[in-house]
C-alpha cells in the first residue's frame, strides 16, 4: 500500500474495495448478497408502513382543529409516516411537504394518508339568515 494518499491516485479506493470484498468473502457472502438483503428490508419496510397506515385509517383517524388564543387555528389533512416522510423528504428536499401539487400526489397514492373530518366547534349555517336583530 502507498503511504502517500495523493500519489495513489485512485489505488486506495481499490484497497478498501479489495478488503471489502475479501471480508465479504470470509463470511461466505457476495456483494449482491448483501445488496439483495438491503433491498429486501426496505421494502418490508414500506410494506409495514403502508399497513399501519391502514390501520390508523380503519381506527378512525379524525381531522381536528388546533386553536390557540387569539389564532384562527389551523387543521390537520392527513398523516404521514415518518418512513414515508423521510423517504420523500430525502429522495425531494423537505420542501415537497409543503408543495401543494406533491401533496395532492402523495395524498391521490395514499388514501390511508387522509384523516377524517371533524371540527372541534361545529358551526350551522342557515341560508337567508343574515345575523341577529338589534
Amino acid at each position: 500500500m502507498i503511504s502517500d494518499p495523493s500519489a495513489a491516485g485512485g489505488l486506495e479506493a481499490l484497497d478498501d474495495e479489495s478488503e471489502a470484498n475479501a471480508t465479504l468473502e470470509l463470511l461466505g457472502i457476495t456483494l449482491e448478497d448483501v445488496m439483495a438483503e438491503l433491498a429486501f428490508r426496505q421494502q418490508q419496510k414500506e410494506a409495514a408502513m403502508h399497513r399501519e397506515m391502514a390501520a390508523a385509517a380503519r381506527a378512525g383517524g379524525e381531522r381536528r382543529t388546533f386553536k390557540l388564543d387569539g389564532d384562527v387555528g389551523g387543521e390537520v389533512r392527513f398523516m404521514v409516516h415518518p418512513v414515508s416522510y423521510h423517504y420523500w423528504g430525502a429522495r425531494l428536499g423537505y420542501a415537497c411537504w409543503h408543495d401543494a401539487a406533491f401533496v395532492r400526489e402523495y395524498l391521490r397514492d395514499n388514501p390511508a394518508a387522509r384523516v377524517k373530518t371533524r371540527s372541534a366547534n361545529p358551526s350551522l349555517l342557515v341560508q337567508g339568515l343574515k345575523g341577529p336583530k338589534g
